[in-house]
């Protein structure tokens, strides 16, 4: 099975059931996993409803994948060193928006930013 995907899904359900496939679990193997019901897995592998941010996160750890909406289409990362290299990106946005927040000095601002485009740069190289 590939390190990555290259592949982009119309909907939430499909990348999680290429995430369960990847892993080799089933709907029922994940949920007992994760300690929900079979009911609620299957209704986000069938898009029947969507999950919210933390459940997608707890997903996420589980799974040891990363989804990405990119436009209206998911992506699922399973590159260990792409999924660094993300997480690293949220935490500079995190940091840009605590600084918002905190009205930063502007010299610190294009740093940020600076960095921002290094690592998507990096992110890039990594997943192709």
């Amino acid at each position: 099975m590939s390190t990555k995907s290259n592949d982009y899904f119309k909907t939430f359900g499909d990348a999680l059931k290429y995430a369960l496939d990847y892993n080799r679990l089933s709907q029922s193997d994940f949920s007992e996993l994760w300690g929900k019901d079979r009911a609620q897995v299957s209704k986000y592998a069938n898009n029947i409803s969507a999950p919210r941010p933390r459940s997608i996160q707890e997903i996420e750890e589980l799974l040891k994948v990363r989804f990405l909406k990119d436009n209206d289409q998911w992506k699922v990362y399973t590159d260990i060193k792409a999924q660094k290299a993300i997480d690293s990106l949220d935490q500079v946005k995190a940091s840009i928006v605590a600084y918002k927040a905190s009205e930063p000095n502007r010299d610190e601002i294009p740093e940020l930013l600076e960095l921002i485009d290094e690592l998507r740069e990096e992110i890039d190289k990594m997943i192709r």
